[in-house]
């Protein structure tokens, strides 16, 4: 079988091949075309003419002028291979098919209107680069401007600024309006940033309550201040979403490029860190540094360490005693957890709590502490140490999962140990009341006999009314609170108040960080019933808070 004769120049003769074709261009409704190696046109049909606009003539001097078509016909004619180049004519565009003919240098050139084609290709195009919410730009678009912006700063020395933002309490409007108030929140917010941007100024929005800002042409960094203080004083006034007016802060996190080597990507990123500065805060921008990326990648290193340090053993607990007031012979304390890692050392918990709840290890960390724990406790009753009860800190994680009570008492038992031997301490800020798997958990753990104790009250901002609905049996005020308790009258004021507020709700009360002998006298006089500080005992291994609880129970009379 012979190969197709349109993909090689043919040996026939031009008189036959010519025929042929202008019966070809006769018939054929699209538009077809014959034409030299320099462009001019040989022979065209009607629907030619009219799709190109070409003069109907005699003459070979017309030409497509066309820098594409005319380096398509070079390189046909040269490779002897048909290409493909596309041809625009006012608002028409077409595809031509360019296939070698004859060894003259001639080509038969096929034509398609793509118009209708390439319309929905651009418009689909756009629709790709538009968030369908607000209408402004998407993360792909940002990129786009972003790439644009680098290399406008790397070849002409242009500065930008990245402005990352997000909605402070965005969840809350979410979850209590409703998700149609949520979009008209976005709406708004889309539509204040657009006030605020210049001509050469470029707005997204990426994914939830967070859009950025690409200022362009920035001369420094003053000029990038003035920009994030401008977008924040913009947010002050309230929004009015479904009858509601909304009080709605932004955080910002703002990032220049460091160097002309740097990538769009790199930028966006280290926008992202200082965003995660300002909500800290909230209702704040702030300018990154690189001590910020220092403190993400050491976050990060933490938590990719943390992952392993329960299977290699790297924690361990201490004990501190929480000494009765009121019958000292009866003493209690807490597990504290501390932690060597293999590769970082000695690491404080309150660098590594936090980042293990909010990178999601503090369940198994938890667990851990609590297995340990009992296992300590079941050994300190077998040896007759006077302890009366041991508190554990229970995260906010660990009580936001389904079945964390249950698997609790499951330990217990396993241990041997009873409910009415352990205290769970949980923070002010774990929101206790607002969710129902918390409330849940806690119900169930206080029904079975664990008591429940509230750490660091007077430092978060929960309503009270969780302290009448839900089992609560102990306040521990707030070590902040306590060691300035002279110094400032603000800290007196609110540690008296709390005490006679427990004592009216038959609440015990703990006291932290309880250090000098005149604290104790006071907080004894206010009816404090435990003390927990240094000026009894530093957090000790279990041997020493063994010989500790001996000493001070025989000393004390224990019963």
């Amino acid at each position: 079988m012979s190969e197709p004769k349109q993909a090689e120049f043919s040996d026939t003769s031009s008189e036959q091949s010519f025929s042929d074709f202008a019966t070809l261009m006769a018939e054929s409704p699209s538009p077809i075309l014959r034409m030299a190696r320099d462009g001019r046109i040989l022979a065209c049909n009607f629907a030619a003419r009219r799709a190109l606009a070409l003069q109907r003539s005699g003459n070979h001097d017309q030409k497509v002028p066309d820098a594409l078509v005319e380096q398509a016909l070079e390189g046909v004619c040269q490779s002897k291979k048909r290409q493909t180049v596309e041809l625009r004519v006012g608002e028409k565009v077409f595809s031509l098919d360019v296939v070698p003919f004859s060894d003259k240098g001639y080509v038969n050139v096929y034509a398609s209107d793509i118009t209708e084609m390439r319309y929905i290709q651009s418009e689909l195009h756009t629709q790709a680069l538009k968030d369908t919410l607000t209408g402004i730009g998407n993360r792909r678009f940002l990129m786009g401007q972003l790439e644009l912006a680098m290399a406008r700063y790397a070849h002409e020395g242009v500065l930008f600024a990245v402005h990352f933002l997000d909605l402070d309490h965005f969840k809350y409007v979410n979850d209590s309006l409703g998700h149609q108030s949520g979009d008209q929140l976005l709406l708004q917010a889309a539509r204040r940033l657009n006030e605020i941007a210049s001509d050469t100024d470029f707005i997204a929005r990426l994914d939830g309550d967070e859009f950025v800002v690409l200022q362009n042409n920035v001369n420094g960094r003053d000029d990038a201040e003035a920009m994030a203080g401008q977008i924040r004083a913009h947010f002050q006034n309230p929004f009015t979403v479904m009858d509601h007016d909304l009080k709605i802060t932004t955080s910002i996190g703002v990032a220049m490029p460091n160097s002309p080597d740097e990538s769009a990507s790199s930028v966006l990123e280290r926008s992202d860190l200082a965003l995660s500065e300002a909500k800290a805060k909230r209702g704040v921008y702030v300018l990154h540094t690189d001590e910020i990326t220092e403190k993400a990648e050491y976050i990060s290193t933490v938590a990719r360490e943390l992952f392993f340090a329960v299977d290699r053993q790297e924690f361990s607990l201490v004990y501190q005693p929480q000494i009765n007031l009121n019958d000292p012979g009866k003493i209690c304390c807490e597990a504290l957890i501390r932690w060597t890692s293999g590769k970082l050392g000695w690491v404080g918990p309150g660098d590594f709590i936090p980042i293990a709840e909010s990178h999601g290890h503090m369940i198994k960390v938890g667990y851990w502490v609590l297995r340990t724990a009992c296992r300590q406790l079941k050994a300190w009753i077998e040896a007759d140490v006077p302890i009366d009860k041991l508190a554990i800190n229970v995260a906010t994680p660990q009580l936001q999962e389904p079945g964390f009570a249950v698997t609790c008492l499951d330990i217990l038992s396993e241990h041997g140990i009873s409910a009415d031997r352990i205290e769970l301490e949980i923070t002010e800020s774990a929101h206790i009341g607002a969710d129902e798997t918390i409330t849940a958990n806690i119900q169930l753990l206080s029904y079975s006999g664990i008591t429940l104790a509230v750490d660091d009250f007077g430092t978060g901002y929960s309503s009270l009314t969780y302290l009448i609905h839900l089992p609560i049996t102990r306040l521990k005020v707030a070590q902040e609170l306590v060691r300035s308790i002279f110094e400032n009258k603000s800290n007196l004021a609110i540690v008296e108040a709390t005490l006679a507020m427990a004592k009216k709700l038959q609440m015990e009360t703990v006291a932290e960080g309880v250090e000098t002998q005149d604290i104790v006298d006071l907080l004894k006089s206010f009816g404090c019933d435990f003390i927990q500080g240094y000026f009894y005992a530093r957090p000790l291994d279990p041997e020493a808070l063994a010989a500790f609880a001996q000493e001070y129970a025989q000393k004390n009379g224990a019963r």
